[in-house]
């Protein structure tokens, strides 16, 4: 029995199967009753559709009969055609995949176990999270696999990890539309903001009067470059509008910083000698005077 263990795990590392496959008595993650939710509302309500294609792929369904028919559904509607049961029988008839799905009774079965359409989003939902889960299990057990490897480079393991994680990432990634509805709701109510307010600045306040008037503050979504030859105080000019908008009184705003020319140290020597009035080269030189005021070090 020992030596027959031993065989077995021995023909799984050369295979390098997933770690789903060492997990014994373990059903992968699924939802088998939400996917036939899911289609029967698809068949029931073909609206529904465009809604659900962000969410929904036909491989993250579990499945196999799921994933034809979603596949089916997704034909019938790229042909300009109203997603119903007997379009998307037709269409797995057509592709030869009727029978393997089992037949036309399981497609109009589906319509008839729905309940309630309205969750269709909120089940498609969890079958995009089985699905992630699913593939996070596979990718798991590659990475373990490969890294019972002698000759594996770890950094590279982590690099491959890296990059398969963030596949799974970029493909569930949805994008979130809004209506038209929406978009004019919103304007009003910040328009009605802004006329009850005069004068109040919409943005996140720079420091600089001027400014302020061309760009009513920093606004949502706006990328903001600041070019100039070197040495004239791009640097200096950024850090001084973040901590104005982090110190500001009325609207204090969280900031952050990135920079790829200096160090985290280095950029905040410039902050506390920007907000102590102190010069810069007494701060990295440790050249400090009795005059100079360490409280701004512990107030910035």
């Amino acid at each position: 029995t020992q030596t027959s263990t031993k065989n077995k795990e021995n023909e799984r590392k050369k295979r390098r199967e997933p770690a789903i496959d060492f997990v014994y008595g373990k059903v992968p993650p699924q939802a088998k009753d939400l996917e036939e939710s899911v289609l029967g509302s698809l068949l029931i309500m073909p609206v529904l559709f465009e809604e659900l294609s962000d969410i929904l792929k036909p491989e993250r369904f579990y499945v196999d009969a799921h994933q034809r028919i979603y596949a089916a559904m997704q034909k019938v509607n790229d042909a300009g055609i109203m997603i119903e049961a007997l379009a998307v029988i037709d269409q797995l008839r057509r592709s030869e995949e009727l029978e393997i799905v089992g037949g036309p009774y399981y497609v109009m079965k589906l319509t008839r176990d729905v309940v309630n359409t309205a969750n269709a989003e909120a089940y498609a939902k969890i079958i995009q999270q089985k699905y992630i889960q699913r593939e996070l299990i596979t990718i798991a057990g590659t990475i373990i696999g490969e890294a019972y490897e002698d000759s594996a480079d770890a950094l590279d393991l982590v690099d491959k990890a890296e990059e398969r994680i963030s596949g799974i990432i970029n493909q569930t990634s949805t994008v979130n539309y809004q209506t038209s509805a929406q978009l004019s709701s919103d304007v009003v109510k910040r328009m009605q903001h802004l006329r009850e307010n005069p004068g109040s600045l919409s943005g996140v306040p720079t420091g600089f009067t001027p400014l302020d008037k061309i760009t009513n503050g920093w606004q949502p979504t706006d990328l903001i470059i600041i070019a100039a030859r070197p040495s004239v105080g791009k640097t200096a000019f950024a850090l001084n509008l973040a901590r104005n908008a982090a110190t500001n009184p009325f609207k204090p705003t969280p900031v952050g910083l990135f920079s790829i020319e200096m160090s985290g140290e280095q950029l905040w020597q410039r902050v506390i000698s920007s907000h102590g009035q102190i010069p810069l080269d007494r701060i990295t030189n440790g050249r400090m005077s009795d005059e100079d005021d360490f409280a701004h070090f512990l107030t910035v």
